[in-house]
């Protein structure tokens, strides 16, 4: 069981980053890992609030920002392939109300081409996901179940 469980993350590349320079540094030196790693098709960037949590200069977090998404973006489009960018929500808490937004600001949302948000059901049970955002598909939603034998549709 040990070599299957080793088995499955075969071809996986992960890199820690712990602060936006790191992040950055990363972002900026995947077009030479791509070229060298012709078979990549995702790109994960899991969180991209987290390393910028300590940096309180707004503009300078915005033209990083900017540039990270940039260049994500033009890897997309070049090399064919997904970048997915999670866990960049915020609860807004207002009288009456509360609203999840971006954790870095709405500007964030407006730079994402398509938006996903994925959460949990609790009075149903499962797992809905919600396209927020996206020029070639409409609003909608899909509810699934995380089952042993993966991801299932639930009706």
């Amino acid at each position: 069981m040990k070599i299957l469980e080793e088995q499955r993350f075969i071809g996986y590349h992960y890199i820690a980053v712990q602060d936006y320079s790191q992040l950055l540094a990363v972002v900026v030196g995947l077009e030479e890992f791509i070229q060298k790693h012709t078979q990549v098709k995702i790109i994960v960037i899991d969180s991209l609030a987290f390393p910028f949590l300590q940096l309180s200069d707004m503009l300078k977090r915005t033209v990083l920002l900017c540039k990270i998404l940039q260049i994500s973006n033009r890897l997309a489009l070049n090399y064919n392939l997904s970048v997915v960018v999670t866990n960049h929500l915020t609860t807004r808490i207002s009288p009456g109300e509360n609203q999840l937004i971006p954790a870095l600001g709405e500007s964030l949302g407006h730079l994402m081409t398509h938006r996903l948000m994925f959460g949990f059901l609790p009075n149903d049970g499962y797992f809905a996901a919600v396209n927020f955002k996206s020029p070639s598909f409409q609003n909608d939603s899909a509810e699934f179940q995380i089952t042993k034998d993966g991801i299932r549709d639930v009706h």
